[in-house]
């Protein structure tokens, strides 16, 4: 079975959380905050772990700690607030969200399978907003931030850069895999949703950056100047919270490193 684990900050009561532990799969909640073993302690059991690290260094570090505890066994990260949903590919264009114990059990399991049968160094799984593609199972593609796979040793080649560690570290982490030539694959099968804009408003999570306008200019400039104005691309019209957003090119970085996909 797939390591899972989900970051978790000021969200006891997160969808992910509440429906592993309903369904009863095996994983581990990473705290970076010791305030918080107040409100999460109550959720320890024996398919439940809690984990807290020894500095309150934000999201980056977080995910760095996660990684490092790839041993062999694919490791899987998923934000508090996703969403799982599954494909009926007898119908691709109706979603089935996933809020019964038995559904969500075979979400895990068809990842599952996906990571047994499969060879990558880093995957994800389909987005059910933005993922077009209705009838491949498997697709060539990067990861996504929401659902994040190691399923290599590769994975440990990743530094996180601690000028990115409580935002956008998830877009730098594809990047670097890119320019190391990872091999990525996403499964088509299960579907994930994540409300990342509505983030500046939920209470926990990221909402505290996302409503520092210092933080989102400092993150945001340091990355178009690490990888370039042409690849990190700022949008004037939409904002989050009120800064703009921003897009990365990975079509055009992976072209540029040799990728046919």
């Amino acid at each position: 079975m797939i390591d899972i684990y989900v970051p978790s900050y000021k969200r006891p009561n997160a969808p992910v959380i509440r429906k592993l532990i309903s369904a009863g799969i095996p994983f581990t909640i990473v705290l970076d905050h010791e305030k918080d073993m107040e409100d999460y302690g109550g959720l320890q059991s024996e398919k439940t772990k809690i984990i807290l690290l020894d500095k309150a260094l934000g999201i980056g570090y977080v995910r760095q700690k996660i990684k490092e505890r790839y041993r062999g066994v694919p490791v899987m990260m998923i934000d508090d607030d996703t969403i799982f949903t599954l494909r009926r590919f007898d119908e691709p264009t109706k979603l089935v969200t996933c809020n019964s114990d038995e559904s969500v059990r075979k979400w895990f399991a068809i990842v599952d399978r996906f990571c047994r049968e499969n060879r990558f160094d880093i995957g994800s799984v389909g987005d059910s907003v933005f993922c077009w593609n209705k009838t491949q199972k498997t697709l060539r593609t990067g990861s996504l931030a929401s659902v994040t796979i190691f399923n290599s040793p590769r994975c440990h080649e990743i530094n996180y850069d601690p000028k990115l560690y409580k935002r956008m570290e998830d877009c730098d982490l594809i990047l670097q895999a890119i320019t190391k030539r990872f091999s990525f694959l996403r499964c088509n099968e299960v579907l994930r949703h994540c409300p990342m804009n509505k983030a500046a408003e939920d209470k926990g999570g990221c909402s505290e950056v996302y409503q520092n306008d210092a933080i989102m200019q400092q993150t945001t400039s340091y990355l178009i100047d690490k990888w370039g104005k042409d690849v990190v691309i700022l949008h004037k019209t939409h904002k989050i919270g009120n800064f703009p957003d921003f897009k990365v090119d990975f079509r055009k970085v992976r072209k540029r490193y040799g990728y046919t996909y």
